[in-house]
């Protein structure tokens, strides 16, 4: 899939198994082309390490490598910061961005309500009526950086503080400012 830059997104496979029958008959007729020519000789049994090679570097590297890159650390750093911010200031609601706000959720260990903005599919209702109900200046914001979506913020945005913690935008209704 890392050579079909438009579907890099879908990096849990579901569009790899469409075409993965043409792959393996194609790995498989060459495999058993280079094993059956006379110049291969004793070299067949080099054949499938070369293949396995071949397809580690030109299917899988590039894909780790845009998707992993190569930093190294703490993964969830970024959401323990936030989190942390977010404790600082006592606040119990959060809405955003569905990739921010369900690892926000996940790491607070229910001590917040947490809500996704449309058009991003609701996980739990619950939760998602308890921000939904909840005042207009007690909720916080939290978007990725590349999904900042100012239109779905309650109040207007001058209402808030615009903060950036890594990849994370926050925006802080100036109620909650300390």
């Amino acid at each position: 899939m890392a050579l079909f830059s438009p579907l890099i997104y879908a990096a849990d496979g579901r569009y790899a198994v469409i075409a993965l029958p043409f792959i393996a008959v194609a790995l498989g007729q060459s495999f058993h082309s280079l094993a059956a020519s006379e110049r291969w000789g004793r070299r067949r049994v080099l054949a499938p390490g070369l293949l396995g090679a071949m397809w580690v570097l030109l299917l899988i590297v590039p894909f780790l490598w845009r998707e992993g890159g190569t930093e190294f650390g703490d993964p969830n750093a970024e959401t323990t910061e936030v989190l942390r911010r977010l404790r600082s200031l006592d606040v119990r609601f959060v809405d955003g961005s569905y990739w921010k706000v369900l690892a926000i959720d996940y790491f607070a260990d229910q001590s917040l309500d947490a809500a996704v903005v449309a058009p991003y599919p609701v996980r739990f209702p619950e939760s998602q009526r308890h921000v939904d109900a909840a005042e207009t200046d007690e909720v916080v914001f939290v978007f990725a950086g590349f999904d900042e979506r100012p239109d779905q913020l309650r109040m207007a945005p001058d209402q808030y503080q615009r903060e950036v913690i890594g990849q994370s935008v926050m925006y802080i209704p100036l109620a909650l400012k300390p």
